[in-house]
């Protein structure tokens, strides 16, 4: 099995979920996202590691796509997997292998500027611009200070973890950092980069605009 894409997968994974019940044998796996195009990559990347099709869906509840699947023998490998909140063959993983989690991770739950929401505004363009950073949040802080520390190792700075968050009174709370400014948003994309269709844009959008 491909180390490095499973490491991308494993960061992936930081928006899905596996849940099970063993009396209906429900063994379910979701990930969920607003990019379809994004999900359909997941899902050629499940076949290739899992020799496994993962069915595509769409909740029109919160206007997210996610990508299920009703299976015992997948559930089970990747719960081993996704045992610990750091996958072991992550943390003992070579720096490649830690820098495909966090591309997965990022793709999934990471922050970037919308700059598509500002290039026909020059003035606020160039404000935002300013004040770029590279954003990670996380409900599990163990996973962020992993990411941190990392990315710190191969000289990408960022700011303290903050936190917790809470977006609604009942919901979980969750931690985030940012790696602030233009040369850590090099760095990042020269060494991380992303494989997100619309993220993969943004970054590239805003190196060609600095």
């Amino acid at each position: 099995m491909d180390q490095i894409e499973l490491a991308y997968l494993l960061g992936a994974f930081k928006d899905g979920s596996v849940y099970k019940n063993d009396k209906e044998k429900i063994y379910r796996i979701r990930i969920y996202q607003k990019s379809k195009q994004w999900l359909q990559e997941i899902a050629k990347l499940f076949q290739k590691l899992f020799t496994t099709k993962l069915y595509l869906r769409k909740d029109p509840r919160k206007e997210v796509w996610y990508l299920e699947i009703n299976k015992k023998t997948l559930f089970d490998k990747l719960s081993k997997l996704l045992s610990d909140p750091i996958p072991k063959i992550i943390k003992k993983g070579s720096i490649k292998i830690k820098l495909s989690y966090i591309q997965g991770f990022f793709d999934a739950e990471g922050g970037i500027l919308r700059i598509e929401n500002y290039e026909n505004d020059e003035t606020k363009l160039k404000k935002k611009l300013q004040d770029i950073r590279v954003r990670f949040g996380q409900a599990n802080r163990e996973v962020l200070e992993f990411v941190k520390k990392t990315l710190e190792e191969v000289g990408i700075n960022s700011g303290k973890i903050c936190g917790p968050f809470f977006k609604t009174k009942t919901s979980k709370p969750y931690y985030e950092f940012n790696c602030y400014g233009i040369e850590n948003l090099r760095r990042f994309s020269s060494l991380i980069g992303s494989r997100h269709p619309i993220k993969s844009i943004r970054i590239s959008k805003i190196n060609a605009y600095t």
